[in-house]
């Protein structure tokens, strides 16, 4: 199974809730990171990172690479 992560750097008023929809169709819900912003990904235990495929929210693109999120 290919392990790679999906993440979607969602930009205010651009019409990303709904295309956050659609992506989280595609996922079990344990593989969703539940949370949308910077200090929940760094509240989040790395190693449980690990374990989620899709990141969906309001992130900045040098945190997500700081993490190791492939």
């Amino acid at each position: 199974m290919d392990r790679r992560s999906v993440v979607f750097i969602h930009t205010a008023r651009t019409g990303g809730t709904s295309l956050s929809e659609v992506l989280e169709a595609q996922f079990p819900s344990a593989e969703v990171f539940p949370g949308h912003f910077d200090h929940e990904l760094l509240a989040e235990p790395k190693e449980r990172l690990r374990s989620y495929r899709l990141f969906r929210g309001h992130f900045s693109a040098s945190l997500i690479e700081k993490l190791g999120i492939d």
